[in-house]
């Protein structure tokens, strides 16, 4: 709502339902306009449509929901958006309402769809913003990834939310500009592939990734998304170990990252899903020559399935600072 959202869709499923929900009892008050869609793929047209048409758009949908939504998304970040787009995803480690653990963040990696993760329930309405800002400003629909855990907290609100000026509330007419077909594929592509390093860019300066400029101990820890909230929520002890909180799931601020590692001679990755984040700083450290170990669940340092608990955190935690 601060971002001045004119329209959403979605299909039902949790834990992202509640988002639609909470936004429907302010619907009959206001001119934000609500669908209900037939299926995850439509619920995306139908919010892309209405970007092109100048009207801040979010698409709300869980986790096997944007395996039926990959299709139009694939596409469309090829196209870009006008007014913002953001594609609110829920995803369910430990499948308590889900007939699998998918991790949505391969599937972003795959469309080249941007995505960030709030790390905590206070940051997850300013992050939602600022989401829509990057996407007005650069043409590209961002993914916020949720999970269940995250979904379920709650927080005080803190300062009033930051405003988003009045969106474009026009359709940009220029021909063959909202199309994608064989002629002009790969010079869309390239275009994607710069506005992606654009994004990358704004990211080295991002205030919703947490932490400082560079680690102090040889131990570090980066905890992703919502799992910086289940660490702090844990009590356990660092122990001396340096930690970064990641909202910044893909692409990553690599410069921000490789200097904050450059003491860091192990590391230990918290996330909620598969080895994602833990994968890419392994490729990073390669390319940037840094002699790291990295723990995770790849290393099966966090066990590879269902969500993180308090035992398994602490468990890890111990690994990281053994010798």
């Amino acid at each position: 709502l601060a971002a001045g959202v004119a329209y959403v869709s979605g299909y039902p499923g949790s834990p992202a339902t509640g988002v639609f929900e909470a936004l429907a009892r302010h619907a009959a008050t206001s001119t934000l306009a609500l669908d209900w869609a037939p299926n995850e793929k439509v619920a995306l047209e139908m919010a892309a449509g209405a970007s092109l048409a100048g009207r801040r758009s979010l698409v709300v949908l869980k986790s096997v929901g944007l395996n039926i939504a990959l299709d139009p998304l694939a596409t469309l970040s090829y196209v870009g958006c006008h007014a913002g787009l953001v594609l609110l995803v829920g995803d369910d480690p430990g499948g308590s309402s889900s007939q699998n653990e998918q991790d949505s963040r391969w599937l972003a990696r795959l469309a080249e769809a941007p995505l960030v993760e709030p790390t905590d329930a206070a940051s997850a309405a300013p992050l939602m913003t600022q989401a829509f800002a990057w996407s007005e400003a650069l043409g590209l629909p961002i993914i916020v990834r949720l999970t269940r855990s995250l979904a379920n907290a709650t927080a005080p609100q803190g300062e009033p939310l930051w405003q988003l000026p009045p969106g474009r509330r026009r359709f940009l007419r220029h021909e063959n500009r909202w199309i994608v077909y064989p002629p002009n594929v790969v010079r869309r592509h390239h275009i994607l592939h710069h506005h992606l390093r654009q994004y990358q860019t704004a990211l080295e300066a991002s205030p919703y990734d947490l932490g400082g400029e560079h680690a102090a101990s040889p131990r570090g820890v980066i905890a992703a998304g919502g799992a910086y909230a289940r660490l702090r929520a844990s009590g356990c002890s660092l122990q001396g170990a340096d930690l970064l909180g990641l909202a910044s799931a893909w692409p990553l601020p690599e410069r921000r990252l490789s200097a904050w590692l450059a003491p860091v001679q192990r590391l230990l990755v918290l996330e909620e899903g598969g080895p994602f984040i833990e994968e890419q700083m392994r490729a990073l450290a390669q390319r940037q020559g840094l002699r790291l170990e990295i723990l995770g669940r790849a290393t099966r340092a966090l066990p590879e399935e269902g969500e993180l608990r308090d035992e398994d955190i602490a468990l890890a935690l111990q690994a990281l600072m053994a010798e």
